[in-house]
Order: structure tokens, then sequence, then C-alpha cells
């Protein structure tokens, strides 16, 4: 399985107008879902900011409930948390929680720290008390680079067992990249598909 992670689930962005983020995150999800059977797909909540995006909710709510999507706790707010004094952390944490239980109905089981921070010893240990596990970015893979190992190896098989990083606000062309070669089950195979399928300006590899 190919994890593929997309953070700031949803950051308001200087970048981008509501309209065009909540489309651009939907795509997203339209892409994953399309091999479930070999990508696993991780949405980091920013509780706070995303409840200012109800049509995202509905989108993570669909996609958790038809098995393509799994929410986990990015943060409360968009925020060093290596900063922060121990009652602000447990604050946020369970403020977080109480949102994914009342509103998902789930309980993440990770906690995906903003800026890539492998937490302090506090932390870890107020994490362990909610039952959290902290993943940074340490061992992730950035897409163009798990697009260029795809092509390098032929195929996906590379990235089973990896985690993907990518942040919705980002261009994501790679992203349909991966899907493609892993639902095709070759580099080879996907370029030809879509040579063979795609109007020339609709082609995902150029």
């Amino acid at each position: 399985m190919i994890r593929i992670r997309i953070d700031d689930v949803m950051w308001n962005s200087s970048g981008w107008d509501r309209e065009r983020a909540i489309r651009r995150y939907r795509n997203r999800c339209n892409w994953l879902k399309k091999d479930r059977d070999n990508i696993s797909h991780v949405a980091a909540i920013i509780v706070k900011d995303i409840q200012e995006y109800p049509e995202t909710i509905e989108l993570v709510k669909s996609g958790l409930n038809e098995g393509s999507l799994s929410p986990q706790l990015h943060c409360w707010e968009h925020v060093n948390y290596d900063d922060l004094t121990e009652f602000t952390i447990t604050e946020h944490l369970e403020q977080s929680l109480d949102w994914f239980s009342k509103t998902l109905n789930f309980q993440p089981t990770i906690w995906i720290t903003p800026w890539g921070s492998s937490g302090t010893p506090i932390m870890h240990t107020i994490a362990a008390r909610f039952q959290l596990e902290i993943e940074s970015t340490r061992f992730c893979i950035e897409p163009p680079h798990a697009v260029k190992l795809c092509i390098e190896h032929g195929n996906t098989n590379i990235l089973h067992n990896q985690t993907v990083m990518d942040h919705w606000w980002k261009r994501g062309n790679h992203i349909p990249r991966i899907v493609e070669i892993s639902r095709h089950g070759s580099y080879a195979a996907a370029l030809e598909y879509d040579k063979e399928n795609r109007k020339e300006k609709e082609r995902i590899f150029t």
C-alpha cells in the first residue's frame, strides 16, 4: 500500500480563494480514490480552520464512509507546538479530538505535527495520553521524487509501505501520475494509456 498524505486540510491560503481551494482539494480526493487497492489517502486536518469549510468536511466524511480516506490530526491551529506550554497543547488536543468525535465519529491515531516537528518530550507524553502517535516529515517522500523513483524502477513497487507527502495548495500534478502508474501497473503502461485515451492538453504525462 502506498500512503499519500495531504497536509493542511483546510488552511486559509492567501493564494487561493474559497471556491478554488475547495475544488483543488476535491480534485485530490477524486484522483486518490481511483486506486483504493494500492493507495491510502491520509488527510491531515487543521481542525479550527476546516470548520470554515463545510463542503470540505462533507468531502472528508464521504471519503471516510466509503473507505477512500483516513482523516488524521494535523493540529488545532497551524502553529509550532514545540513552543507551546503543556496546558495549551493539552487544550488543543482535547478540542481537536472532541471535534473529530462529534463531527466525523472517528478518533485519529496519528498527530501529524505542523512544520515537520518530530515533537518535544512533553509533546510525546501528551500525545500518548490521547493514544496518538506523533508523525513528522522525517521519512516522507516529496511527490516529484516519488514520480522519479517510479520512472526509474518502472512501477510503483518502490513506494509501497512509504509515505508520499504533499499539500493541497500545491500544484499537485505529480499525484495523478503516481495514481496512474499504480493503476496501470507500470510507467510504460500508464504513459501508453495517457497517449491513447487523452487529448494532448489533457494528458497527465508531458
